[in-house]
């Protein structure tokens, strides 16, 4: 009974949390009477989710908890959401008409951790459990636990066809002659071959 009534509380508190916009245009959080928890220090502030919280200062983002300390580093040009236990993050590049242009891609875990370096030109949404990465203009895929299915070294890839497969034939990076590359993923398991260059 303790241990539930420890878990309700701690909940409670960051269901309690409320981002809250100050005269100046700033953000901070308050508790539900509207007393001010943590200050206004911020650009931008999001609800907390799982005892965290996305916030912006500047042009940079990250993560907070309740008690305002940083857990994922405010360092970033762009930040996610989570998809499971990982976030794509963004790095450099430059903000026109409210759009970043320039940056780097990669992913990180809920301990900071960038289990894919921000060095990608473009990460894609996921779908069917892949996502399409592109990197000084090669293409591969990652899965949703970040891991390459198909290594970012091909000059093409396909998008899926009506029956949900990718397939795709580009060149083979690296190859001194032209190799048709197949790539096809029965339901999102990807798997690649390369044919021998004729």
């Amino acid at each position: 009974a303790v241990a539930l009534f420890v878990c309700f509380c701690a909940s409670s508190a960051f269901a309690a949390l409320i981002p809250d916009r100050n005269e100046k245009g700033k953000y901070g959080y308050v508790d539900e009477s509207g007393a001010v928890v943590l200050k206004h220090d911020y650009n931008e502030a999001y609800p907390f989710t799982d005892g965290m919280a996305k916030v912006r200062k500047g042009n940079k983002w990250g993560f907070i908890d309740s008690q305002g300390k940083e857990i994922i580093e405010i360092k970033y040009s762009e930040i996610g959401d989570w998809h499971g236990d990982f976030c794509k993050v963004a790095v450099g590049g430059k903000i026109k008409d409210d759009v970043l242009t320039g940056a780097k891609y990669g992913f990180i875990d809920k301990n900071g951790a960038e289990v894919i370096k921000p060095e990608y030109d473009m990460i894609g949404q996921f779908s069917g459990s892949v996502a399409l990465v592109k990197k000084k203009d090669k293409y591969g895929y990652i899965d949703t636990e970040c891991r390459f299915v198909i290594p970012c070294e091909f000059d093409g890839i396909g998008s899926p066809n009506e029956r949900g497969k990718k397939i795709c034939r580009c060149p083979a990076s690296g190859s001194t002659t032209e190799a048709n590359t197949v790539f096809t993923t029965p339901k999102a398991q990807l798997s690649y071959r390369a044919n021998t260059p004729r």
